[in-house]
């Protein structure tokens, strides 16, 4: 007998594990996966956009100011639709550039090299 026919509970509790365990082995997983996405996106070069912001203002100063909470609301969007747009571009010279830089010194532990990333 094996001791899953000898007690019922403890047949639950093991398969429970079980799936458990390899349920947490796929979510683990997927956050690295979806870290490596991020990482490629270059989240922390947003910064550079807060630059714009400047030459934003001064254009509505130029033009005429709207509402104060109208400009937040639009520079806020600029600074978003801003960062997807370089985050796009950075994504795309990754995927782009994966097979020259694979023999870059630097380049070639980016995560689309160094992990064979898919779309």
């Amino acid at each position: 007998m094996t001791a899953c026919t000898l007690s019922g509970l403890g047949c639950s509790l093991l398969i429970w594990k079980v799936k458990y365990a390899k349920l947490w082995v796929v979510l683990t997983q997927g956050e690295e996966r979806m870290k490596n996405y991020i990482k490629i996106a270059r989240p922390d070069h947003w910064v550079k956009n807060l630059f714009i912001v400047p030459g934003v203002a001064v254009a509505f100063l130029l033009v005429g100011i709207p509402e104060i909470p109208q400009l937040i609301w639009k520079l806020i969007l600029g600074f978003l639709a801003t960062c997807f747009v370089a985050s796009a571009n950075y994504v795309i010279n990754e995927w782009l550039d994966a097979e020259f830089d694979q023999y870059h010194p630097t380049k070639k532990y980016r995560p689309v090299v160094s992990q064979n990333m898919k779309f």
